[in-house]
């Protein structure tokens, strides 16, 4: 189940680029700019050259790498706030004292992880970065226990989870300011590999930066990747999030769990992939040319339609 977080998500929240939820204005509508905002950003139209941006795509790994080489593990303050904001964290155990088993992916250098392994003792957590240098802090960090956390490097987009997590095992997957930080282009991809490792039922934990965040009118002009989409001065980027985006994201996690649940029925593993490789495709482009569904239910009996055609294509 995808949550969309009352008060913890880019739906609800507009965060500053401190991360820190001390400093968050709610509210279920976009923040509205001022007249002056506005005019910046409607002039604010070039955009970074492509040649520049395969190059930012290229070195994505080693400009992540960088920046936790400059600021080591002083730069975000611990979140402290992951339970009070999260309360699915308690609500999803079946019994009080449940162990729980979490994916924190894109885990940085632990301001997340050590925390919420402090304040709740009945907690696995397996972590992840695409940094190997965030990985290594953490594994240097005085609270690093491989009898409560395995940390690992992996690109989200790319490596398999599989490799690190059996299927079917984690309670809850965190999502907080990962995203952002990806191509557009590729945030199905991170989804699509969290699917594999997660329990039918169990929780996406989403936190990120929301349309119009005072982070985002702070760029400067030649900054500009896309839509909503921007590259720091050390080659990090930013994508700020609408209610459209995570509205994307549920659509793509509920047909994930509708194929997994028609494939286990219809098809074998590798079919059943395959058509999942499909139905990327496939959802991706319905999304560009309709920008809307008018409910749920609408798009799976899309899916559900497209699904019995080519399930009937794989078994004749």
């Amino acid at each position: 189940m995808f949550h969309e977080n009352t008060s913890a998500d880019c739906l609800t929240t507009v965060t500053t680029s401190t991360e820190d939820g001390a400093f968050q204005t709610k509210g279920r509508n976009t923040r509205l700019l001022s007249p002056e905002e506005a005019e910046r950003l409607a002039k604010d139209r070039v955009l970074v050259s492509d040649f520049k941006q395969l190059k930012l795509e290229k070195e994505a790994q080693k400009n992540w790498d960088l920046f936790y080489k400059r600021n080591s593990t002083n730069f975000f303050k611990d979140r402290h706030w992951t339970t009070r904001e999260f309360q699915e964290l308690k609500a999803c155990r079946e019994f009080a004292d449940q162990k729980l088993t979490i994916l924190e992916a894109g885990c940085g250098v632990g301001n997340c992880l050590f925390p919420l392994l402090e304040e709740d003792l009945n907690i696995f957590a397996y972590a992840c970065d695409f940094s190997p240098r965030a990985v290594e802090y953490v594994k240097k960090n005085a609270l690093y226990s491989t009898e409560r956390c395995k940390v690992f490097q992996c690109d989200l987009t790319k490596d398999d989870l599989l490799e690190n997590i059996p299927a079917d095992s984690v309670d809850v997957v965190t999502l907080i300011f990962v995203l952002s930080a990806i191509h557009p282009d590729k945030m199905h991809l991170v989804l699509k590999n969290i699917y594999k490792i997660l329990k039918p039922g169990k929780c996406v934990l989403f936190r990120d930066y929301g349309l119009y965040d005072h982070a985002m009118l702070r760029f400067k002009s030649g900054s500009k990747l896309g839509e909503n989409f921007y590259v720091r001065q050390d080659g990090t980027r930013s994508y700020f999030f609408t209610t459209g985006d995570c509205q994307m994201f549920v659509y793509f996690i509920c047909l994930l769990f509708l194929l997994l649940f028609m494939g286990g029925c219809l098809l074998d593993r590798q079919d059943f992939m395959e058509l999942l490789l499909l139905y990327k495709l496939h959802v991706y482009s319905i999304m560009q040319q309709e920008q809307k569904f008018l409910n749920l239910l609408d798009f799976i009996q899309i899916c559900c339609i497209n699904e019995k055609e080519q399930s009937s294509v794989k078994v004749q």
